[in-house]
């Protein structure tokens, strides 16, 4: 069994799922699925120099500008950035069939916003699994307030808190 999968690809992104052969160590997530989401045009620390992380991280504040002042606990240099070079080397089949995620938890956003899948495809990953985690920084968009029921709002202050909880996030 691979330990990968595309997930989806669009212009700029391609969504891919590991942790399928390999189980996790990770003392924080458990052995869950990982869902990365990685600028397709560059690799993960090249997108950060760029500004490219934009685009898998929306407007999240631990980004930085141009990777100055970034906050971000992912050291893009090691898992998305071997995961990136995996995919662009080819070693990852597109996903075929959802029910590979029967039964296993789903970390929704291992590197990159969530809500850069398409909801459709979220909502049918958490139809068939066991169980998910994820967050967004993007909570405030009116367009995304589908998410809601996937994703936890991703805040950083009370102030953030609060009104997160007001809109029901």
């Amino acid at each position: 069994m691979s330990n990968g999968f595309i997930l989806h690809e669009d212009t700029h992104r391609v969504i891919i799922a590991t942790g399928f052969s390999t189980p996790s160590d990770n003392r924080k997530t458990g052995d869950m699925i990982q869902i990365w989401i990685l600028c397709k045009a560059v690799d993960p620390v090249e997108a950060i120099k760029q500004g490219l992380d934009r685009l898998i991280c929306g407007n999240c504040v631990h980004r930085g500008i141009n990777g100055s002042g970034r906050s971000c606990y992912v050291n893009v240099g090691q898992a998305p950035l071997g995961i990136y070079r995996a995919w662009k080397a080819g070693r990852y089949p597109t996903l075929q069939f959802m029910d590979i995620f029967a039964g296993r938890k789903v970390r929704f956003g291992a590197y990159g916003d969530p809500t850069h899948l398409p909801l459709s495809l979220a909502l049918a990953i958490a139809g068939v699994s066991s169980g998910w985690t994820g967050y967004t920084h993007q909570w405030r968009k009116p367009s995304l307030q589908g998410w809601k029921t996937l994703l936890m709002a991703s805040v950083d202050t009370t102030a953030e808190l609060v009104i997160a909880r007001s809109l029901g996030g």
